[in-house]
């Protein structure tokens, strides 16, 4: 009988986990088979990764820069910020989750591409990350009119 062995990874781990773990290579394959006929390819909900892009954009982030930090492709990045993906696995949600606490407190060097992009988000109603109470589960960003009058 084959049983699934404790292998510390992410919530699914990839076939190259099972590599490193040491096990023969029919006995890996037959624990990633294992693992997705049990779990399925597991992937999460795109919309609290959706909104950190655009928090990040809103910032002045460019997304070519952020695919160069994070690592994911700037295509895919773009997709998910616009809504055109609903889920997305999980390593492109740790990789922006990772990413938005690094950034999130800062603006990016000023220059054409930042203020090029601010303005994009602005046209487009992109929050920043000031916006949002907790960016995972609130509805809709915190209502921050109140603050726009205090300012003028």
């Amino acid at each position: 009988m084959l049983r699934l062995v404790a292998i510390p990874t992410e919530a699914c781990p990839s076939r190259k986990a099972y590599r490193a773990s040491g096990m023969s290579t029919a006995r890996q394959v037959k624990q990633w088979r294992l693992h997705v006929a049990r779990h399925g390819k597991i992937r999460h909900d795109a919309e609290p990764t959706r909104r950190r892009i655009q928090a990040l954009c809103a910032l002045g982030w460019s997304v070519s820069e952020l695919s160069r930090r994070s690592g994911v492709q700037r295509e895919h990045l773009r997709e998910i910020a616009e809504g055109d993906i609903p889920a997305i696995g999980p390593r492109v949600r740790l990789a922006v989750t990772g990413l938005y606490a690094t950034l999130s407190g800062s603006t990016p060097p000023a220059n054409r591409y930042s203020t090029r992009m601010r303005n994009i988000a602005a046209a487009k109603g992109w929050p920043t990350p000031l916006a949002w109470d907790d960016i995972d589960n609130d509805a809709e960003p915190a209502d921050l009119s109140h603050l726009k009058r205090m300012v003028a």
